[in-house]
């Protein structure tokens, strides 16, 4: 058996400093660049998404396509620049309205799908054009969401603020979204 010698000591120790210098590396660039973290701050999205429930978003989605009707996404919200999660239902050039809680685009005659979505469907909203390059969102909780029917300066999101498209839940337990 030999004795580690101050020279093999110094060789070791600096293997791992690289090794978990690199892994640092990674997960910074992996989390800056591809996915985000984020913890749901209120009710706005049950049943689908409960409050405090902490999802993963990919920041990829949207590199090299735009955002579709439900996908639930990561943005700022725009008046208070916190991180907010919610379902995209307009469309650029879409034309948004709600009546007694029922979601219609573009005069179509029936609502839009809405088995999503969580308590009393209520309210009127609209109509309202949503502009290029801009989506309009909605919680799934519909009477307890603070969405593009309420924000005091713009009732849109722009495509360029969306962080990423939320793909699963991961705590409490996994759950894959679409």
């Amino acid at each position: 058996m030999s004795v580690p010698t101050k020279s093999n000591i110094w060789r070791e120790l600096g293997g791992w400093i690289k090794t978990i210098f690199f892994a640092i590396c990674l997960a910074f660039f992996v989390n800056y660049f591809v996915i985000m973290m984020a913890t749901v701050p209120s009710a706005s999205m049950e049943n689908t998404i409960m409050t405090y429930d902490r999802v993963i978003a990919s920041r990829l989605s949207y590199l090299f396509s735009t955002p579709d009707r439900f996908d639930i996404v990561v943005f700022p919200n725009p008046e208070n620049m916190t991180l907010n999660v919610k379902r995209v239902i307009g469309l650029p050039g879409d034309i948004i309205m709600m009546v007694a809680g029922r979601v219609y685009v573009n005069d179509l005659p029936y609502p839009l799908r809405d088995d999503f979505t969580h308590g009393v469907l209520s309210g009127d909203f609209g109509p309202v054009r949503v502009p290029e390059g801009h989506v309009f969102v909605m919680g799934d909780f519909r009477s307890n969401s603070r969405d593009g029917r309420h924000w005091e300066h713009t009732n849109f999101i722009s495509q360029d603020d969306i962080l990423g498209k939320v793909i699963f839940r991961y705590y409490p337990g996994f759950t894959r979204l679409r």
